[in-house]
């Protein structure tokens, strides 16, 4: 497998910007309901009426809030919807309508990340030419036909 270099990485973290940006608090609307349909529904027309859906208005603190939804907001771009994600016995999504302070997490300390993250799709794309090498020098016979 082909090493990385500096500049493959930097390639990456420049055309996903985007991905290493981090707010500081955002404003949120909670859609929060029994049925994942309903958000579904509320997802595909933001303008519908659902009447099991609770909404509430929010503000969210980053270093108030778990790690995971943290994530979440970050990488949802304002004015949309993050994924539906179950909670306790209700299923919880957010519309983010402001991100506040947001920076840009600096290249050294994203190196890391990125490296581990372009490594993966590496090592897949390997796996899978190591096997189809294998499949084509195989000596595959067919007995009987299902």
């Amino acid at each position: 497998m082909q090493q990385m270099g500096d500049s493959d990485l930097q390639a990456y973290y420049n055309e996903n910007l985007n991905e290493f940006s981090q707010a500081s608090a955002f404003d949120v609307t909670i859609y929060t309901s029994a049925n994942q349909q309903s958000l579904t529904a509320i997802q595909n027309n933001p303008m519908s009426a659902v009447s099991d859906v609770q909404l509430q208005e929010g503000k969210i603190e980053a270093g108030k809030t778990d790690p995971k939804l943290l994530a979440l907001l970050n990488k949802t771009a304002k004015g949309k919807f993050t994924a539906i994600s179950k909670n306790d016995s209700n299923y919880v999504m957010f519309f983010v309508k402001e991100k506040y302070n947001v920076q840009t997490v600096s290249f050294a300390d994203a190196k890391n990340y990125i490296y581990s993250k372009l490594g993966e799709g590496k090592e897949q794309k390997a796996i899978e030419e190591y096997f189809e090498k294998l499949k084509s020098s195989a000596n595959i016979q067919v007995i009987r036909a299902p």
